[in-house]
């Protein structure tokens, strides 16, 4: 899990913020989802059972609260527009597309698998090659840095 997460992160080139694992299963990939302090990750999932092991998991590594789990009704995703800076989804279920790009930040990605291969997605919708070239604009390569959430607090609050 802890591979297969940096990888992820690696691909996508996201050093923080709100990532959020749809199907989050066990939970041992979302919690790996966690590389540092900079990240607060939301796993999701229908079924209630995962639900349970996943906070099961977290509560085992003693980062429940960074890494939060709840269950998802299978349709809209519980965020307001443009918050998610990183979308991991190793299926989408009944979630689509066009609610997982409502969903992410400017400069936002979603890795989402599709027929076993790992696809990248802007917040522009555009698809980005794995080489992490651009394949139909280069707005999309500009990322929130780290720091964003301080800005976007000082920003809300005046």
């Amino acid at each position: 899990a802890q591979e297969t997460a940096s990888q992820i992160l690696n691909q996508t080139g996201m050093k923080g913020g709100l990532v959020v694992h749809l199907g989050c299963g066990d939970g041992a990939i979302t919690a790996a989802l966690r590389a540092n302090a900079g990240y607060l990750v939301h796993g999701l999932d229908t079924d209630p059972e995962n639900v349970a092991r996943a906070r099961q998991h977290a509560q085992t590594l003693g980062v429940y609260g960074k890494v939060a789990i709840d269950r998802l009704d299978g349709r809209s995703l519980p965020y307001a527009d443009n918050l998610v800076n990183l979308l991991v989804a190793e299926e989408l279920g009944k979630v689509s597309m066009d609610e997982c790009l409502r969903v992410l930040a400017p400069q936002g990605e979603a890795f989402i698998q599709t027929a076993g291969k790992w696809k990248k997605w802007s917040s522009r919708g555009r698809k980005i090659s794995m080489s992490g070239r651009i394949t139909f604009t280069t707005l999309a390569a500009i990322r929130w840095p780290a720091t964003a959430w301080s800005a976007r607090r000082a920003i809300c609050n005046g």
